[in-house]
């Protein structure tokens, strides 16, 4: 019976030490990502080059919505930026990182050079022929008629007043689906970014 015990302990030891080290890994991969995203590791030059070095080391990715922002953030700095507002809106995402990921990929892969281009181009079909997002330019017409709706559209950017009605969206429209998502922004000119 003793030995039943000692092979039920060491059972139990093996098993927590498995679950140690997939923990383990995944606290160094959160910290990895901190660490790119918030530039913590080498020179100020490294940027992106150090991210994508990172990136390419990860078996998947951070489970928060701002880390994957961040890390998105700092792949393309000269594309995509967020606002005060915007980063808070992260705390709490409950969408899936992936989602979150292919979609903020969407906006500075697809997106940003149509706006950055400045040619005459259906902005809309030319975006959702190339990614599996879908891009609405303004609010509904339910949305229009709600006047706090639209004041929560209104927002600032490096101390100008933008509006943030034009959106990526996800197919599902059910706010309780972790793939889930709608990602409102502007077109902010003076800075080429999204």
């Amino acid at each position: 019976e003793k030995a039943n015990g000692y092979e039920r302990d060491l059972e139990f030891a093996l098993e927590e030490n498995s679950r140690l080290r997939e923990e383990n890994y995944q606290l160094e991969s959160r910290c990895q990502s901190y660490e790119a995203a918030f530039g913590k590791r080498g020179g100020a030059g490294e940027g992106a080059d150090e991210v994508a070095d990172i990136l390419r080391g990860a078996r998947q990715l951070p489970p928060s919505a701002e880390e994957v922002a961040r890390i998105v953030a700092a792949l393309f700095p000269d594309r995509l930026d967020f606002t005060q507002r915007g980063w808070e809106s992260l705390d709490g995402c409950p969408t899936e990182a992936g989602t979150l990921w292919a979609a903020l990929h969407d906006m500075c892969t697809v997106l940003h050079p149509l706006y950055a281009d400045g040619e005459s181009v259906n902005v809309v079909r030319a975006f959702e022929s190339r990614s599996r997002f879908s891009l609405a330019l303004g609010e509904g017409r339910m949305t229009r008629k709600d006047a706090k709706l639209m004041a929560s559209r209104k927002d600032v950017y490096q101390g100008r007043d933008i509006l943030i009605e034009p959106h990526v969206k996800s197919s599902t429209g059910d706010p309780s689906d972790p793939k889930f998502a709608r990602i409102y922004f502007a077109w902010d000119a003076p800075s080429g970014k999204l």
